[in-house]
This record gives C-alpha cells, structure tokens and sequence, in this order.
C-alpha cells in the first residue's frame, strides 16, 4: 500500500489538472482516477525492487574517456617539434596551416577562459584548449557530427556542441572588426 499512495494519492489531495494544463493531462488524470484501485493493485502485487526501478528518474550514464591521454597524442601527432605527421597533412585535414590554427587559438584564449585547461570538481583536468579547438575546428571543416570526435580527442558529443557554440562566438567576438564585415574603400582599392 505503501508504494500506491506514493505514486497515485487518495482522495482528498488535488490530483486535477490545474486551468493551465493540457487536455492530455486532462485525459491522462481521469484516467488515472477511473482506474485508480486497479493501478493500486497491479503496484501491490509487484515487487517493490521491481516498482521503485519502474519510476526511478533516469540518470545520465557516464563514460570514463581518458581525455588525459588523448592531449599528448595529438600534441604528438600536429603540434610537437618532430611531430607524426607533415605540414601538409595538417593542412589538409584541418583545413589551414599549423601557424594559422595556433594564432587563432591563442586570441580565442584571450577572448575567452573557457578555452584554457582547468580541473574539474574531482580536481581531474579538463579537455585542452588544443582538444577543444580541434574539435570544433573538425566539425566545421568536415561537418561530421558532434559525437564523431569522441574517439581520437575524447570529447562527449554535448561538451563538443557547447565548444562548437563557443569557439564560434570567440570567434565573431575576435576578427569581428577586422575581418567579419563589409569591405570598406581600402579593401575594394
């Protein structure tokens, strides 16, 4: 009895819709009250463990990813001294020269904190500001999805759309004035 009163309550408490309620949650609370000694006794018979599973709020699942890692291997793979792949590789796969990526990625830096590598509340260290740029940079170059980045730079796909929206906005804030308007009578000269 315990488990029916906790999710379908007696008579007495206000189980009506309020004014400002759907007509669904309308139909869905007169069906609630026609069968409301029913839904009490299939709750009954069920196994609490099973009932308390059933209306548990679900969790967010999380995944260990070894972001730690994955920040030496791409500073080895593009931006070390003697680094795996050529000039010409990065080019091509992020679509602008090396020197390029880094000037871009120290104003962004400057803009903007969210870039810059901190350690989270179990003093874990966050993604890199080089993760976090490349993943952004590789979603606009590629238009791939957000969660396709997860397996190289290890980047949840919702950490890598708030880096997108991010490094987008730093972006606009930064080469706004020089770059991002109309052209003016010297550019046109």
């Amino acid at each position: 009895m315990a488990f029916s009163s906790r999710f379908f309550p007696l008579s007495g408490s206000n189980s009506s819709s309020s004014s400002s309620s759907s007509s669904s949650d309308n139909v869905i609370d007169s069906i609630i009250k026609r069968n409301q000694d029913a839904f009490r006794e299939i709750l009954n018979s069920m196994n609490p463990k099973i009932v308390e599973q059933v209306f548990k709020p679900l969790k967010r699942r999380y995944i260990h990813r070894d972001r730690e890692r994955s920040h030496p291997q791409l500073m080895k793979d593009y931006f070390d001294e003697n680094c795996t792949y050529p000039p010409e590789y990065f080019h091509r796969r992020f679509r602008m020269r090396r020197e390029l990526f880094l000037h871009i990625l120290n104003d962004v830096n400057a803009y903007d904190n969210y870039f810059i590598q901190k350690r989270d509340t179990t003093g874990r260290l966050g993604l890199s500001s080089i993760q976090k740029m490349t993943t952004a940079i590789r979603i606009l170059a590629y238009g791939c999805a957000a969660d396709h980045c997860d397996e190289y730079i290890k980047i949840g796909e919702s950490t890598a759309i708030e880096t997108l929206m991010t490094f987008c906005k730093a972006v606009i804030g930064v080469y706004t004035e020089e770059y991002i308007r109309p052209p003016n009578k010297a550019d046109i000269a």
